[in-house]
């Protein structure tokens, strides 16, 4: 019974010890219980396999970068994890985003993160406040980076900026990205 128990909460360890030494006694002794110690290693199995899955899971759709620190793989990533340089996909106007699908600047993608920087204030500036400096602050910098871009006028800026106070106390930057003007996908690395 404690082998079913501690397999039900996870706890596969113990649950696979005492089902093994219930079997050998049940075997020995002859006494009841057979069903109840296979039951604890049959959901200790489900566990290891869940766990498995979601490990493996992870890995197949994580960002994959060379050692350059560029994405080689797309994979999701965490919008605070993006760096200059990172083309992604899944980015709306107006939506926000906690995790958005990175992918190499050669494949098509809908922006590019040209810039960062950190949205200082002593306390949260509400979401309009943070809101307008990001676009703005992001406008000045593209503006000055891209200058001689060739590609510029085909360029808008978009800004992800920390939605709330609590966002914003764990990661207060803001990223600074280029999207196709006319909402279609880039096709290579713009900065």
């Amino acid at each position: 019974m404690a082998s079913l128990v501690f397999g039900v909460l996870g706890g596969v360890p113990i649950a696979v010890t005492l089902g093994v030494i219930a079997l050998v006694q049940i075997r020995k002794r002859g006494e009841q219980g057979r069903a109840f110690a296979i039951a604890g290693l049959a959901v200790s199995g489900v566990w290891v396999l869940l766990v498995t899955l979601i490990m493996a899971v992870g890995a197949m759709t994580s960002v994959k970068r060379d050692d350059s620190g560029e994405i080689t793989g797309r994979g999701f990533m965490n919008v605070a994890e993006l760096r200059e340089g990172d083309c992604l996909n899944g980015i709306a106007d107006g939506k926000v985003s906690y995790t958005v699908t990175a992918t190499p600047c050669s494949e098509p993608h809908d922006a590019e993160v040209i810039t960062q920087f950190v949205l200082s204030a002593d306390s949260w500036p509400g979401t309009d406040a943070a809101g307008d400096k990001a676009t703005s602050e992001c406008e000045k910098r593209l503006a000055r980076i891209l200058s001689d871009s060739p590609k510029l006028d085909r360029l808008a800026s978009f800004s992800l900026y920390p939605p709330d106070a609590s966002s914003w106390k764990r990661d207060p930057s803001v990223k600074c990205l280029v999207v196709d003007v006319d909402g279609g996908k880039l096709t290579e690395k713009v900065g």
